[in-house]
């Protein structure tokens, strides 16, 4: 007659955190469960478990494991991608930040949301005189009145009407209260431009630190329009 040992608790509970992780592995799916310390074991190196005894000691070449530990939830990387194409938009005349096009609202979870943004337009000068203008990129709250600027290019150039040239701006926002933004392209100055076609990448993520800005955006304006 075979005996079979009664087991303690604990060693049940190591049992049963075995066979979970066992079938995680064997089904390639990964459950997201809450931080937990996990069960006490024993492994050796051909990879084989063994019980704990009542002491807490292991069997002979086997050596303590911990079972079914999870550590905190860390960011979730990338959470979303967004392109917009705000071609052919009204020329921004005033030196305040506006919008070229409709920029699309995107949602920051908390301080740690980030938003990567990559922006195109094709520029022309309007009247064949020397272009300047400023284009960036830019957020505002959604149902505010201020778009605020995280970072911008300066182009400068002369050419015959018609002519255009891709200038191409990015920038990172981040550190926002949590809430809904409008993001995308902006610009100012724009008296003697023509926007024309024009492309934009907003890369969503959740980071683990937020954004770090080592160079704060010019805060100057002026050109040969002014």
């Amino acid at each position: 007659m075979i005996r079979i040992p009664r087991l303690r608790s604990s060693q049940v509970l190591a049992v049963v955190a075995a066979a979970a992780a066992v079938g995680a592995i064997s089904t390639g799916i990964a459950v997201a469960t809450p931080a937990t310390a996990g069960y006490k074991a024993c492994a050796n190196a051909a990879h084989r478990l063994a019980l704990q005894n009542s002491s807490g000691h292991c069997p002979h070449h086997f050596s303590k494991v911990t079972l079914g530990a999870r550590g905190p939830a860390g960011p979730s990387g990338v959470v979303s991608m967004t392109q917009y194409a705000p071609g052919g938009a009204t020329a921004i005349t005033g030196i305040s930040w506006g919008f070229l096009g409709a920029p699309p609202t995107e949602t920051f979870s908390n301080s740690h949301t980030a938003a990567q943004v990559i922006g195109t337009v094709d520029e022309a000068s309007a009247d064949g005189n020397k272009n300047f203008d400023e284009i960036g990129v830019c957020y505002e709250p959604v149902g505010g009145s201020t778009v605020i600027n995280v970072s911008l290019v300066a182009p400068e150039f002369q050419a015959p009407i018609g002519n255009f040239f891709a200038q191409t701006v990015s920038g990172a926002i981040g550190n926002l209260a949590p809430g809904n933004y409008l993001v995308g392209l902006c610009a100012r100055e724009q008296n003697d431009v023509a926007n024309g076609a024009a492309s934009v990448t907003i890369l969503m993520a959740q980071t683990s630190s937020g954004v770090t800005h080592s160079v704060s955006p010019a805060a100057t304006h002026g050109g040969p329009n002014q």
